[in-house]
This record gives C-alpha cells, structure tokens and sequence, in this order.
C-alpha cells in the first residue's frame, strides 16, 4: 500500500501551485528530493525543490490522502525525516544545522546544531 501511496502523493506534490506560479509550471518544475513517513505511518513528508524557488516541505495525512502543511522556506535540496514521535520534521538543506518543523501547521520550531563540517 504504501508504494502506491507515495506515486500518487508525489504525483499531488506537481499540482499544487508553488508561489503564484499557475499548477502547469510547477508540475513541469518540482523535482521530489526526498520521501518520509512517520513512525506510525499517518503522515507523508516530502522535500521539493521548484524551478527558481527555495526549496519546500510538504506534509500529508495518510489515511486521508490530503495535504497537512506546507514550509517555502526549507532552502537549497531539502532532505526530510520524521522524529520518532512524530512531533516534528527535521530537515537537512546543506547548512550546518538540521532544521524542525511542526507538521501540523508547516511552521520552523527549532535546530539542531550547528554541526561541525
């Protein structure tokens, strides 16, 4: 299930406009970087770049296959994974520090870091 979950989900990613941009040219111009589902499987978070744009995170629920939140402000190549539980996003984009998100409503909650290089 979750295999046909994620096509159709990183499929939805290409529809949603990106920034006043119209549905056809973000879904000529996203490109997926990474896929994450939560421990407990509800919930989908994928990190896009779209053409000229810094890069975005977009959550959603499983079960119901709709859209939780969304963060335009997750930088260049955004890299995501779920805490184990479930509580926030941490996503990685080239700077030293891991970023965190709560995916309920897509807003920055902290950083881990920074890291060494």
């Amino acid at each position: 299930m979750h295999r046909i979950l994620v096509v159709g989900l990183a499929t939805a990613l290409f529809v949603l406009p990106v920034r006043g941009q119209p549905p056809a040219t973000a879904r000529a111009s996203a490109v997926v970087r990474s896929l994450a589902f939560s421990d407990d499987g509800s919930r989908l978070a994928a990190g896009a770049m779209p053409a000229a744009s810094d890069g975005i995170i977009l959550v959603w629920n499983v079960p119901t296959r709709k859209p939780v939140s969304r963060f335009t402000a997750a930088g260049q190549f955004p890299n995501v994974g779920f805490t184990p539980d479930g509580k926030a996003v941490v996503f990685a984009n080239g700077e030293s520090s891991l970023g965190l998100l709560d995916p309920a409503i897509g807003t920055r909650t902290g950083q881990w870091g920074p890291f060494p290089a």
